[in-house]
C-alpha cells in the first residue's frame, strides 16, 4: 500500500530536518577544526619565540661564565706567581744577605 500524501509530507520534512541536524553538526565540526588549527598556530609561535629567549640567555650566560672563569684563572697565575716568589730559597738568602749587608754597614 502507498503511503499517503500526507505521510510523504511528513516523511520529506523529516528528511529535511534530519539533513539541516546533518550540515549543523558539520558546520560546528569544521568550526572545532578551524579553531584548534588557529591555537595550535599560536602555541607554535609561542615555543619559537620562547626557544630564542631561552637561547638568549643560555648566550648571556656563557657569556658570563667565560668572564668568570678568565677572571679566576688570572688570579691563580697571580697568586702562584706570589707564593713561588715568596717560597724561593734564593729570595730568602737574597734577603738574608741585604739584611746582614745592612746590618753591617750601619755598625758603628
Amino acid at each position: 500500500m502507498p503511503p499517503r500524501a500526507g505521510q510523504l509530507d511528513q516523511i520529506s520534512e523529516a528528511i529535511g530536518e534530519l539533513k539541516g541536524s546533518v550540515k549543523a553538526v558539520e558546520q560546528y565540526v569544521h568550526e572545532g577544526r578551524h579553531g584548534v588549527n588557529n591555537l595550535s598556530q599560536k602555541i607554535d609561535a609561542m615555543r619559537v619565540s620562547i626557544g630564542k629567549d631561552i637561547a638568549a640567555v643560555e648566550a648571556k650566560m656563557d657569556a658570563r661564565l667565560t668572564a668568570l672563569e678568565r677572571a679566576a684563572e688570572r688570579e691563580t697565575g697571580a697568586k702562584n706567581i706570589a707564593v713561588w716568589f715568596l717560597q724561593s730559597p734564593l729570595i730568602g738568602w737574597l734577603a738574608a744577605g741585604i739584611m746582614l749587608f745592612i746590618a753591617w754597614w750601619k755598625k758603628p
